[in-house]
């Protein structure tokens, strides 16, 4: 199920870092501090093995890196944390 917020906000596409995979881009322009996207991950060393061969994983700085532990890599273990409900019109 993809966040509904993030749907308005961002997208997936080929990254313009060469060898890099995919890479998230703003879907439009934004002001800094803005909030566009939720990733959980768990931060670890670059030199972890599990996250040199990781496409689930955000480098932070030369040294540090957002990974997703193996085992919540498949979408079918994904679940659904919070739920806000919309108020309803009037």
């Amino acid at each position: 199920m993809a966040d509904p917020y993030e749907s308005r906000t961002v997208e997936v596409r080929p990254s313009l870092i060469e060898s890099a995979g995919e890479g998230l881009f703003a879907k439009r322009a934004v002001h800094a501090g803005t909030l566009l996207a939720y990733f959980n991950g768990v931060r670890v060393t670059v030199t972890d093995a599990d996250t040199e061969r990781s496409d689930y994983s955000i480098l932070l700085d030369a040294s540090t890196a957002l990974d997703v532990p193996r085992k919540f890599r498949s979408t079918e273990v994904r679940t659904l944390t919070t739920l806000i409900p919309r108020a309803q019109e009037e």
